[in-house]
């Protein structure tokens, strides 16, 4: 059995199982199973061709290569969807846009309206053209624990990426999904969706793992979960996980460590005759 093609395109995540490319080698995802996609850096197929501060493109040529690239960048993704692969889409902040000068032959693009990342990759699933349409930033951080699916199936598929999502994402927008398109995996206390599943399509807020490896190494472990389940057997698992360890006791104020963590026998020695 081969071993599965994955790729990261703006994504730091370190493992020898992920092939990193750049918005210019985009033509060798025709062979991919999977790709761990930053949308941030499609931005910069337009971030060094617009004025400041006017986002509008300098001139017509950089305009209609930047559209050649997007729809070059929309071609390798519907594909890889169409063999049965997952893009799992990491949920970055929007924050640069440009103002369309030039009519491209994409009407999804209109003349004089700014576009995001979101927008550019609208074409893409139904799930991200529900997603440019239906998501807005969430200017605070939420107070109060995530919650995850009550859905038991989508809770054991998932689970290395709840289990670390919980502690550690740090999502910068919410979004809202037709049930049938999309299942929310993890909801703000507020109940606003920020992470969910459909169809070949991951949409996960980031993680604010300072460990790259481990942070590549929870995205694989559930990719393998996703992959198995769409593939069975013809899917060669990547990494073993294992649940982390349960959070260490909190120990009360004015209680004494030794006396929570040692035996008696353990005591009576310390303390001598």
């Amino acid at each position: 059995m081969s071993q599965p093609a994955i790729f990261s395109l703006g994504w730091r995540l370190e493992h020898e199982a992920i092939d990193v490319i750049e918005l210019s080698e985009v033509t060798r995802l025709a062979h991919g199973d999977a790709l761990f996609l930053a949308v941030g850096c499609v931005a910069q197929l337009w971030r060094r061709a617009i004025g400041h501060p006017v986002r509008g493109f300098r001139s017509s040529a950089h305009e209609q290569q930047c559209w050649q690239a997007l729809a070059a960048l929309d071609q390798q993704l519907r594909r890889l969807l169409r063999r049965g692969g997952v893009i799992v889409l990491r949920l970055d902040r929007p924050e640069d846009s440009c103002r369309m000068n030039c009519r491209p032959d994409d009407p999804r693009l209109p003349v004089g309206s700014p576009i995001d990342v979101y927008d550019a990759l609208a074409s893409t699933s139904p799930v991200l053209a529900t997603l440019a349409r239906r998501r807005y930033l969430l200017d605070e951080e939420p107070r109060g624990p995530w919650q995850s699916t009550d859905d038991g199936r989508l809770r054991d598929l998932f689970a290395p990426y709840l289990a670390e999502a919980r502690r550690f994402a740090f999502p910068c927008l919410a979004f809202e999904v037709d049930e049938w398109l999309a299942a929310p995996l993890l909801t703000t206390p507020a109940g606003a969706c920020v992470s969910a599943a459909s169809d070949g399509v991951l949409l996960l807020p980031p993680l604010g793992m300072s460990d790259p490896r481990r942070e590549a190494t929870c995205l694989l472990a559930t990719l393998d979960r996703v992959m198995a389940e769409r593939r069975g057997d013809g899917w060669h698992r990547i990494v073993e996980w294992k649940a982390p360890a349960s959070n260490p006791r909190r120990f009360a104020a004015g209680e004494n460590l030794a006396d929570a963590v040692l035996s008696s026998d353990e005591r009576a020695a310390l303390l001598g005759p």
